[in-house]
Formats: C-alpha cells, structure tokens, sequence
C-alpha cells in the first residue's frame, strides 16, 4: 500500500512503476476531505508477466 496526493487520473488497472518494479493497482481509497491536501490510498500487487 502506498499513499499519492489526490489525482483522478489514477484508476484501478493501472500499472505503478516504483524502483524498476511494476505493480498493479487493484484498489484506490480517496481521501473524501475537502481542501487542497487530499490523499489517496492505493493497493498494489506485484505485475505477473504474462507469456
């Protein structure tokens, strides 16, 4: 699990890259606070290869 700023951009079925390793996302829980210092909680998993 790691946590972003807020961004809408960012859905479920996207892949992280975080050090040269990729990761799926499978869950996003926003932060629903309002003002300018919100967070979102994504779950990841470690990207099988496919192949």
């Amino acid at each position: 699990m790691i946590v972003i700023r807020h961004n809408a951009k960012v859905i479920e079925g996207q892949v992280a890259v975080l050090n040269g390793t990729q990761y799926d996302i499978v869950r996003i829980s926003p932060n629903e606070n309002f003002g300018l210092n919100r967070y979102d909680f994504l779950t990841l998993r470690k990207h099988k290869k496919v192949g």
